[in-house]
């Protein structure tokens, strides 16, 4: 009998830190030593700043105490803070006298740099505003060099001024007035800019306990299946059984998503001399003041005075005219000009396949992560763990032979007279079935067999590896709105998918699912100002089931597939920046699950487009395909980085 799971479903549940405190969902449990019934699995054991693991999502077979027993523990597409999952499971499962397993599993999985890291290094005590790493003076020199086009350009006809009449004389940049802007964008910046931390589809790990001929239970066996799974971007050997560390060595952020046109004003010092700084004087009480304060001085007393002046020794301009010039020369500079931040930013360990066989118990663990920003702790925990002990099953020892029992000497039968065989019934004839005509062209096609689970090889293929009953397909943008491509199982033909906007969750539009499973819409594109960053995903929610949310700016796509005598046509795109020499295009097929082959290669033109014709493999109806490159972080950057489009069907 299936007992309920010890830790509940979460519902709105959000990672908040404060003071060192993170609400997540339930503690974890205490561990269990040399427990000789254990039978547990938890798809998420996290421990954010130090703070204690939790388990959102865990299945407890052996609390009871009296062996394992069915456990179950579901989680459906909750977003978790920084950490986003498409499902999630935990599970014990046993036959009684036979075998026992523990399985998790979560799939969809997106741990984002999140409020946590980007708080950790750009608050206001962060490493990259205070100490060492700080990225101040880096700041200060970038906007003392806009100095040099303003007093080339717009400030020209009063710097240094004109006799009595005076002029103004740029006195440099304030530091301290940056550091309150600074603290104030750069977590938000970090947030938005930073790739993601982990990347996967599918991650789960079992353990196992069976009976032996000689009646003992004894672990048997661990398995582990990882799917596309990277860390910062880059892909990671998930058959590797050894640590792999990737460092974020090169990042970049525009000063422009750091500061604004005024606080840029706010921190250069003026000198006004002459009437020019009499008439200053009589504004402000002092001679000294600030850009911001000179352009934008709205004193009815000293205005009318102010524009004569500056009409005078700029030509017939005003303080609203020469504002307007300062701010058409700056942003342009500000969001075309970088803020390098220092290498080893973000560091992400991930430890796949770890099994270990003490007392009579066998863990599994799948992934085993640990992310620090400039070398303090952020994040730590498993993805997907199971246990098992040898006493989660009672076994029963083989039973000893029977012994027979004494058998009396054989007695010789009686004698029994022959007896006349019975006449038998006569024999009918065979019959023969009547003979059925032929169905004709024109008579309607039977309808096909209830329960079938996929619509289509396209709708199967895609989503028998995620056991999912839902997914997107694909994000992008195409002709000014935002295209969608999504697969549905069979049950879901002839219902709604609702596209949501992960960004204030807010829903966009609806498509109704065909016969085969699979939809495609268009929607409203996201606002520009969050185009590029991860805020900007979509999912769609099918029936209550969410989908895994994809971005929508991505840097490569393939934007076109199509199939003709087993030929299959791929077109796409790898976005800016590409570097002077763009890197080639791999064409890969899948051929398992989280398995690719190599199958194609193109080189992408100046715009990043690309073609590549491959041949489809024999006995397939459908089949998937991605493509791999690698380009440059940013466009000042020389370091490769590589990238891929998302998993594509293809009917055959």
């Amino acid at each position: 009998m299936s007992r309920a799971p010890r830790c509940k479903p979460l519902i709105g549940a959000t990672l908040a830190t404060s003071a060192g405190v993170v609400a997540l969902g339930l503690a974890a449990p205490a561990t269990h030593a040399a427990d000789p019934t254990l039978c547990d699995a938890g798809a998420l054991r996290l421990s954010v700043l130090g703070s204690a693991p939790v388990l959102p999502i865990y299945a407890d077979g052996g609390a009871s105490g009296g062996g394992c027993s069915d456990s179950d523990g579901t989680l459906l597409s909750l977003p978790l803070g920084t950490l986003d999952v498409q499902a999630a499971e935990a599970r014990t499962r046993v036959e009684p006298a036979a075998s026992a397993a523990s399985t998790a599993r979560i799939a969809g999985v997106r741990v984002g740099a999140g409020p946590e890291i980007a708080g950790l290094l750009g608050g206001a005590t962060g490493p990259l505003l205070t100490g060492p790493t700080s990225i101040v003076g880096q700041v200060d020199g970038l906007v003392t060099g806009l100095l040099g086009p303003l007093t080339a350009g717009p400030l020209a006809g009063l710097i240094g001024g004109v006799p009595i009449l005076g002029g103004i004389v740029l006195d440099g940049v304030d530091s301290g007035a940056l550091l309150g802007p600074l603290a104030g964008s750069l977590t938000g910046a970090l947030t938005s800019s930073l790739p993601d931390v982990l990347e996967a589809g599918v991650i789960e790990a079992t353990a196992r306990v069976a009976c032996s001929t000689a009646g003992v239970a004894q672990p048997s066996s661990g398995s582990v299946q990882i799917t596309d799974l990277r860390a910062l971007g880059a892909t990671v050997d998930a058959n590797g059984a050894a640590e792999q560390v990737t460092t974020l060595d090169t990042a970049e952020l525009r000063l422009g998503r750091l500061l604004s046109v005024d606080d840029v004003l706010r921190a250069v010092r003026v000198q006004t001399t002459g009437v020019l700084g009499t008439v200053v004087a009589l504004a402000i009480g002092t001679t000294q003041t600030t850009l911001y304060d000179l352009l934008r001085t709205t004193n009815p007393s000293v205005l009318g005075a102010l524009n004569n002046l500056i009409g005078a020794l700029s030509g017939g301009q005003t303080l609203g005219s020469i504002l307007s010039g300062v701010t058409s020369t700056l942003q342009p500079l500000l969001d075309t000009t970088d803020v390098s931040l220092p290498p080893g930013l973000v560091r992400v360990q991930v430890t796949p396949r770890q099994q270990a066989v003490a007392s009579g118990t066998l863990t599994q663990r799948a992934v085993t992560l640990s992310v620090s920003a400039l070398s303090r702790p952020v994040l730590s925990g498993t993805l997907a763990e199971a246990r098992i002990s040898s006493g989660s099953v009672g076994c029963v020892p083989p039973a000893d032979p029977p012994v027979d029992p004494p058998v009396d000497p054989p007695v010789d039968p009686p004698v029994v007279p022959p007896v006349a065989p019975p006449a038998l019934p006569p024999v009918a004839p065979p019959s023969v079935p009547p003979v059925v005509p032929p169905r004709s062209a024109a008579d309607p096609v039977p309808p096909a067999v209830g329960g079938e689970r996929y619509g289509s090889p396209e709708a199967e293929v895609l989503l028998r590896c995620l056991r999912v009953p839902a997914m997107l397909i694909d994000v992008y943008g195409d002709r000014g709105r935002t295209r969608i491509h999504g697969a549905t199982e069979q049950r879901f033909a002839g219902r709604t998918a609702t596209i949501v906007l992960a960004a204030g969750r807010k829903r966009v539009g609806r498509v109704r699912i065909g016969a085969t499973g699979l939809f495609s819409t268009t929607v409203r594109l996201p606002p520009r100002a969050i185009r590029p960053s991860n805020r900007a995903r979509y999912y769609a929610v099918v029936d209550g089931h969410r989908t895994r949310a994809l971005k929508f700016s991505r840097r490569m796509l393939l934007t076109g597939l199509s199939s003709r005598e087993r030929t299959v046509t791929l077109t796409g795109r790898v976005t800016g920046p590409r570097g002077k020499r763009p890197a080639p295009v791999v064409i890969e097929q899948r051929i398992g699950c989280g398995r690719f082959t190599t199958v194609g290669r193109a080189t992408p033109d100046r715009r990043g487009r690309f073609s590549v014709r491959v041949t489809a493999p024999g006995e397939a109806a459908a089949t998937v395909y991605r493509a791999r490159t690698r380009v440059p972080a940013t466009a000042r950057s020389s370091r490769l980085r590589p990238t891929f489009t998302l998993p594509r069907v293809v009917g055959l």
